[in-house]
C-alpha cells in the first residue's frame, strides 16, 4: 500500500526533470531577467521590511534595532498624511478627469470619416514618449514668472506675472494639469484599442433599428467597454500613484509641502535629509517604513488589480462562480422571452409600435428554431433581421430585473 504513492512521486519528479532538461535553453534565456528581477525588485522589497525595524543611516551596519518605532513615527507624522492625501488627489484627477476626457477624444478619433485623425493621435501621444523629468523642466521654464513664455503673454495683455509653481494655492492645480496633459495620450490609446474591439456589425444593426447617438453610446458602446475599461482604470490608478519625477523636477514638493507626495516624502528622508530638519542624517529605516505603510495601504494594494484583470480575462465583471439553476439554464438555452426582447428593442431604438424592422424578410411564414433568439414583431409577423444580427453579435439584453427573468447576452449563452 505504501509503495504505490512513493512510486508515483518518483515518477512525477522524473517527468519534471525531463521537462526541465528538454526546455533547458528556454530557462537559460530567462536567467538574465530572473537575476535582474531578484537584484532590483525582490531583494529591495525584502530588505525594506528588514531595515524598517532599525534606526539605520544607510552607511554603517544596521545594528540599532528599534522595533515598530519607525512605523509609529510614520503613522503619527502629519506631513506623511499630507503627502498621502496629495497622492490620492493625483489619482482622483487621473481617474475622474483624464480618463473621461480621453474616452471622449477616443470616440471622436475612432470615427473613420474624420480627416487627419492619425496626425491628431500622434500629436496627443507625443507627451507620453517624452521623459517626465524633461517635461517638468520645460514647464518650469515656460511658467517662470521672470521671463517665462506665459509671463510674456500676460504682460502683453496687461496682466501681472503669475507665479504658478511658487504659490501654495496654484502649484498643485498646475501640476495636476501638467500630469493630465502628460498622461492623456496613453489613456487615449487604451480607449482607442478598446473601442476597436467592438464589432462594427453591432453599430450597423443598431442604425438599422433606428438607434442613434446617445442611445448607441448608452446601450452598446459603454456596456461593451466595461471589461477592458476595468483594466484601463486600474492601470491608470497604478501609474498615477507615483508622480515623483514631475514633482521633483518642478516644485521639489514645495512651496511649503503643498505639492508633496509620498514618493518625494520618502526621497527626502533617504537621500535629502537636510530638507527634513534631522541634522542632515539620513533615515533609511524610517523611509523604508513609510514606503511599506504606503504600499500595504488599501488604496495601492494589489488585490483589486488582480480581481479586475481576472474579470477582464473572463470577459465580464468580477462575479462569484455560483451554480446556475436548471430553470436558468433552460432560459439561457432558449433565449430571453419575447416580451423582454421587445423591451430591449424599445429601449435601444425608441420605437413605440414594436415593428422596428426596416427591411421586409422572406421568413414571415417560417418558425424559428428552438435555440434561436430572433425577436418577431407582434403586429406584422415579420422577422427583425437587424435585431437578430445584433443578438448574435453579443448585444446585451436589458430586462426589468423582476425575479425569474432572463438576463445575459449572446456571448454568455455561447460560453455556457
Amino acid at each position: 500500500m505504501t509503495t504505490a504513492p512513493s512510486t508515483a512521486r518518483v515518477t512525477g519528479r522524473h517527468r519534471l526533470r525531463q521537462r526541465i532538461w528538454a526546455h533547458r535553453w528556454h530557462y537559460l534565456f530567462l536567467l538574465p531577467t530572473l537575476v535582474l528581477f531578484c537584484l532590483f525588485t525582490a531583494w529591495p522589497m525584502i530588505a525594506s521590511w528588514y531595515y524598517a525595524f532599525f534606526n539605520w543611516d544607510g552607511i554603517s551596519q544596521a545594528s540599532d534595532f528599534i522595533g515598530w518605532t519607525n512605523f509609529v513615527d510614520v503613522l503619527t507624522n502629519p506631513r506623511f498624511w499630507n503627502a498621502f492625501k496629495i497622492s490620492l488627489i493625483f489619482s482622483a484627477v487621473a481617474l475622474f478627469v483624464q480618463l473621461p476626457l480621453a474616452l471622449l477624444m477616443a470616440m471622436l478619433l475612432n470615427n473613420s470619416r474624420l480627416r487627419g485623425r492619425m496626425l491628431y493621435r500622434l500629436l496627443l501621444f507625443i507627451p507620453v514618449v517624452t521623459t517626465t523629468a524633461i517635461v517638468g523642466i520645460v514647464w518650469r521654464i515656460i511658467l517662470d514668472p521672470n521671463g517665462g513664455v506665459v509671463s510674456e503673454l500676460f504682460g502683453r495683455i496687461g496682466i501681472d506675472p503669475v507665479n504658478f509653481l511658487g504659490s501654495e494655492h496654484l502649484a498643485l492645480p498646475t501640476l495636476l494639469a501638467i500630469d493630465v496633459w502628460k498622461g492623456f495620450g496613453i489613456s487615449l490609446i487604451y480607449w482607442l484599442a478598446a473601442l476597436q474591439t467592438i464589432p462594427t456589425e453591432i453599430y450597423e444593426a443598431a442604425r438599422t433599428d433606428g438607434a442613434r447617438g446617445w442611445r448607441t453610446l448608452v446601450h452598446i458602446t459603454l456596456p461593451m467597454l466595461v471589461p477592458i475599461g476595468a483594466v484601463i482604470v486600474l492601470l491608470t490608478f497604478q501609474g498615477s500613484m507615483n508622480p515623483f519625477d514631475l514633482v521633483q523636477a518642478t516644485t521639489h514638493a514645495g512651496p511649503n509641502f503643498s505639492t508633496d507626495v509620498v514618493s518625494t516624502y520618502i526621497y527626502r528622508y533617504a537621500f535629502d535629509p537636510g530638507a527634513t530638519g534631522d541634522a542632515g542624517v539620513p533615515r533609511y529605516g524610517y523611509a523604508c517604513a513609510a514606503g511599506i505603510v504606503f504600499g500595504v495601504s488599501p488604496c495601492s494594494s494589489l488585490s483589486p488589480r488582480r480581481r479586475g484583470c481576472a474579470a477582464a480575462m473572463r470577459g465580464g465583471p468580477d462575479h462569484d462562480h455560483t451554480e446556475v439553476k436548471p430553470s436558468r439554464q433552460a432560459a439561457v438555452r432558449t433565449g430571453p422571452p419575447a416580451s423582454h426582447q421587445r423591451k430591449y428593442r424599445l429601449a435601444a431604438t425608441g420605437c413605440s409600435c414594436g415593428t422596428c424592422c426596416s427591411s421586409r424578410s422572406a421568413c414571415s411564414g417560417s418558425t424559428p428554431s428552438s435555440g434561436s433568439s430572433r425577436p418577431r414583431s407582434s403586429r406584422s409577423g415579420r422577422c427583425c433581421s437587424a435585431a437578430s444580427r445584433s443578438s448574435r453579435a453579443s448585444r446585451r439584453w436589458r430586462t426589468s430585473g423582476e425575479p425569474g427573468t432572463w438576463r445575459g447576452s449572446a456571448s454568455t449563452r455561447s460560453t455556457r
